[in-house]
């Protein structure tokens, strides 16, 4: 499911895990553009826990009915 997200939507990367921070984030993305064009350079947003902003993107989604029929 997650890598159906990313190619849903590649112009956001979303890192999260215990060996990154929101730092660690702002250095990674500093560093990548450094070579991609600003046009197609993708936003990259740290999240502590994929888990649970995830659960509650599908929730969001679920309520907003854009979940029926899946």
């Amino acid at each position: 499911m997650r890598s159906l997200i990313a190619s849903m939507n590649p112009g956001r990367f979303i890192i999260t895990g215990s060996l990154v921070d929101a730092e660690a984030v702002r250095s990674l993305e500093v560093s990548v553009a450094k070579t991609v064009p600003t046009w197609a350079m993708p936003e990259f947003v740290y999240r502590p826990s994929f888990e649970r902003w995830y659960l509650d993107g599908l929730v969001s989604w679920l309520q907003q009915g854009a979940g029926a029929g899946a």
